[in-house]
């Protein structure tokens, strides 16, 4: 009956919100890494064309992401597809941690495969009603350049306040 639909309604705004949050705090992190990543291997002495290689990883790996994407979406469904994606996306950033930077080209490529604008948008598309799709996914990627550019002057911010020197020791 009518409860049962305007209860599946309200699942559906929950689980779009959900996805969108997900979607953000990422591009979030992302932008700050775009700020921080250059600075800090500049620091280090690294030289150019390798932290230019950092980022060429991250672009190259969004080639092929949408066909691992549409493989993990037909086996495990789309819950599972962006939960795992989020979670990944969570646990490859401690390779930050690991010395050397073999893990750092593995992280940045893993973080390309995780292409999360096209997890989301699959995502949306299938949990929302027609006549929403294009107003929802148009407003998910627009507030996710937001996000980015938060996240960019929060990296800004823990690099002006927080010297490599200090974080390090």
């Amino acid at each position: 009956g009518i409860s049962s639909k305007g209860s599946s309604l309200e699942n559906q705004k929950s689980t779009i919100a959900i996805v969108a949050l997900g979607y953000w705090s990422q591009a979030a992190t992302n932008g700050a890494l775009r700020v921080i990543v250059p600075i800090y291997f500049a620091a280090t002495g690294m030289s150019i064309s390798k932290i230019a290689f950092l980022f060429f990883l991250f672009k190259f790996a969004e080639i092929f992401a949408p066909m691992g994407i549409g493989v993990m979406l037909n086996r495990w469904g789309y819950k599972k597809t962006f939960i795992t994606g989020l979670a990944i996306h969570s646990f490859i950033s401690l390779f930050y941690m690991v010395p050397g930077i073999l893990f750092i080209y593995i992280e940045r490529f893993v973080r390309g495969l995780l292409y999360m604008a096209d997890i989301s948008a699959v995502y949306v598309k299938h949990f929302s009603a027609k006549k929403d799709q294009r107003f929802l996914i148009n407003m998910i990627l627009g507030l996710k350049e937001a996000s980015k550019g938060i996240g960019m002057i929060g990296g800004g911010l823990l690099i002006a306040y927080f010297t490599i020197e200090n974080v390090l020791s």
